[in-house]
């Protein structure tokens, strides 16, 4: 796909980079021949109601298969409103993505992004001596809880995450302290979510779902999951967090861009002026 779920402003680095993910992500996709005619006769009647995103994204379609994102997107989300999306999603969860058009980048290492080899360099990164565990008992939406800048290497993180299914954890760290997407637990790779938060490296492990789960030392805190009472003070949040994590020196490169609080208005920025 070209679009990556996780490329807002403040956490999309790298234009050549690739990752995998267990899920599809419908903006911007190709699928093989071999896989569209595997689907097709599957593919939902258009008298049922349904998401054919969601349905795309069912194990028993996927099968096993993974999606191959770029970090930084090729594509963008621009519509205002629609049958699941209105005004306020759209700058909650889309505005804000950072975007290249440049067609002539070349991508890294993408010989090594079969399973086999993909996860044997995951493996030796996370194994690495410059690894640095988060291990605090400060809010994990703290100003410090993640270091900015960070170069010296990855960032690990645990959260509670039981199944694939069970988002709550990934919730109250996305959506509630960094600004990202957050309804489902899209974009992770067998429980492992990686971005960049500005320059500093970060993997979120979800403990005991994810296969890296027996990476975590016994000593290290996860982070628990959100309570069901504060889902509508999270649902809240989104909007906060995009002006919390702002990139100045980046939105007059961005055409929507949501800037002022609390209205959802976005302001429009034109190149030059």
């Amino acid at each position: 796909s070209a679009w990556n779920d996780l490329g807002s402003m403040h956490v999309a680095r790298h234009p050549r980079r690739l990752y995998r993910i267990e899920s599809h992500a419908g903006c911007g996709f190709m699928i093989t021949r071999d896989f569209f005619y595997e689907v097709l006769p599957l593919w939902p009647s258009p008298t049922k109601d349904h998401d054919w995103d969601v349905w795309m994204r069912l194990s028993k379609i996927r099968g096993g298969r993974e999606c191959i994102v770029p970090d930084v997107s090729r594509t963008f989300h621009f519509a205002q409103a629609g049958t699941h999306v209105q005004p306020l999603m759209q700058q909650a969860q889309f505005a804000g993505h950072i975007v290249t058009t440049n067609h002539r980048i070349k991508l890294d290492n993408v010989e090594r992004m079969t399973l086999s080899e993909y996860e044997e360099d995951l493996v030796n990164l996370l194994q690495s001596p410059n690894i640095h565990y988060v291990n605090t008992s400060i809010h994990p939406c703290h100003k410090e809880f993640i270091p900015r800048n960070y170069t010296k290497g990855p960032v690990v993180i645990f959260i509670k995450m039981g199944s694939g299914q069970q988002y709550m954890g990934w919730r109250k760290i996305a959506s509630q302290c960094l600004g990202l997407w957050h309804i489902d637990t899209r974009s992770h790779h067998r429980g492992l979510f990686r971005f960049s938060f500005y320059e500093t490296e970060v993997f979120i492990i979800g403990f005991r779902f994810s296969e890296y789960s027996y990476l975590k030392p016994n000593w290290i805190l996860e982070i628990p999951e959100a309570a069901e009472e504060s889902i509508h003070t999270i649902e809240k949040l989104t909007l906060f967090n995009r002006m919390r994590f702002r990139h100045p020196e980046m939105e007059q490169y961005y055409q929507y861009y949501l800037l002022q609080m609390p209205t959802p208005t976005p302001v429009l920025h034109i190149r030059g002026q």
